[in-house]
């Protein structure tokens, strides 16, 4: 029996797919389709899940422009998890902004890797997982790391020393963080 994290009132998309100045309220996941365009689109996920799941799968290529994402969870997951034939995903992000409370602003689960173009004008800062590294390959993925390639932004291993990121905005906040 096949349970996805779309199981309960999320959109699945499984056509290819070109949107443009679309307001998703529940999270979104790419399962069966090979090419998606979001153009000026706004992701809102209240449900602490993935604001956009994309399946490591068809050699899917994402492209994600002049968008926000707000998520009570995480904004992007790749993943290889409920997909039979795992490819390697093609992912362009520009002018995009994000906003979650988990992981970083992409995560990768998958043994075929991701090849990820971080462009110019996204917004990382209000990740408060990690407001510095754009991308996190999962630490159950790790020997797959660098099949990971990101141009443009940094890449680090979930877990690892350099995920392990504080932000504070005064002295006080620093004492306490570090107590």
């Amino acid at each position: 029996d096949k349970k996805n994290t779309w199981d309960l009132d999320d959109l699945l998309i499984a056509l290819d797919v070109e949107a443009n100045n679309v307001k998703f309220n529940s999270a979104v996941a790419l399962d069966g389709n090979k090419v998606a365009k979001f153009d000026g689109c706004s992701f809102n996920e209240t449900r602490d899940h993935y604001a956009l799941w994309i399946c490591a799968e068809k050699n899917k290529s994402v492209t994600i422009a002049n968008s926000t994402f707000e998520s009570a969870g995480r904004a992007i997951k790749v993943a290889d998890q409920y997909v039979g034939d795992v490819t390697k995903v093609s992912i362009n992000v520009s002018g995009t902004s994000f906003k979650s409370v988990s992981k970083a602003a992409v995560l990768v689960s998958s043994t075929a890797g991701a090849d990820i173009v971080w462009g110019e004008g996204n917004d990382i800062t209000e990740v408060a997982a990690d407001p510095i590294n754009a991308v996190w390959v999962d630490e159950d993925w790790a020997d797959y790391a660098d099949l990971v390639t990101v141009t443009g932004a940094s890449k680090v291993i979930e877990g690892s020393a350099d995920t392990n990121i504080v932000v504070v905005s005064n002295v006080d906040e620093l004492k306490s963080a570090i107590s």
